[in-house]
């Protein structure tokens, strides 16, 4: 597996690399550690001081290759080999262009999250990765000291979509020896849920597609929405890891419903795997 872990060299984004280097120890990867670096606005037209600006851009490589090294050094110190890649552009288009040519298995991030109106109209580059990047991205909010997957869980919708995605989270399980896996689906008591009779027989469904490998359990959640049960559930739980199909949505659709999976990546705690549904 090839790991790419974005990196601002912020506290969040080290908490990242670190999750990242105990999953690579587990699955015996390396991991490409990436940073994109933005010239000041007045070096992106041609500078009436070309010396200048080829000073400043130097300048600023050098910190990074030494901010890079020594993460380098953190991760050999552990036994995983790291290697490093930096440019300067757009963070989003950047990655997305390194990972086409690369194509790797799994993006790790920090994320601080967002609020208020940048949730909405700016976002954070983890929410504009999860939108724009086909890949599966797991987010860390917090210091992951000791790595352990044993209760997961899988909020859905209980679609066709979502059952192959919970197939693909159940593969990305097996050698973590993941002892619980809850299937959820979250009641919001509005216009358009199923009726309880289906839903059931749905969550029945997915649960068979666990049997035997896990303790699987489901659940009918009720909450006022299905953000907030995913968190409650998780909390309640003491989940380890939630998994999550990520079904894109158009600008205006996510400016006025909001997207399930950006919001958890702004208030959730808990680590998510964020599944491309590859539709």
């Amino acid at each position: 597996m090839k790991i790419l872990v974005p990196t601002d060299f912020s506290e969040c984004a080290d908490f990242a690399l670190n999750a990242a280097c105990q999953f690579a120890l587990i699955m015996d990867s390396d991991i490409t550690l990436f940073h994109v670096a933005d010239l000041p606005d007045e070096f992106g037209a041609k500078s009436s001081d070309d010396s200048l600006a080829e000073r400043v851009q130097e300048r600023m490589k050098n910190n990074i290759d030494e901010l890079m090294s020594q993460r380098e050094a953190m991760a050999g110190s552990i036994g995983v080999k790291l290697h490093k890649e930096s440019c300067f552009g757009s963070f989003t288009e950047s990655l997305i262009d390194y990972d086409k040519e690369q194509q790797f298995d799994l993006v790790v991030m920090g994320s601080y999250g967002a609020s208020g109106k940048q949730e909405w109209f700016i976002g954070s580059n983890t929410q504009k990765l999860v939108r724009k990047l086909r890949k599966n991205i797991l987010v860390i909010k917090n210091p992951i000291s000791n790595l352990r997957l044993n209760k997961v869980m899988f909020p859905s919708n209980l679609t066709e979509t979502d059952r192959e995605a919970f197939i693909e989270f159940l593969d990305f399980l097996k050698i973590f020896k993941t002892k619980e896996v809850h299937i959820l689906a979250v009641n919001t008591s509005g216009w358009f849920n199923q009726p309880t009779p289906i839903m059931l027989e749905l969550l029945k469904d997915f649960k068979a597609l666990a049997t035997g490998d896990y303790d699987c359990q489901t659940h009918y959640y009720s909450d006022y929405s299905v953000e907030a049960g995913i968190r409650h559930f998780a909390e309640k739980y003491e989940i380890d890891l939630v998994g999550i199909s990520n079904i894109g949505r158009s600008p205006i659709k996510r400016l006025f419903q909001g997207s399930n999976v950006e919001m958890l990546i702004n208030h959730s705690e808990i680590p998510i795997l964020v599944i491309d549904n590859k539709k």
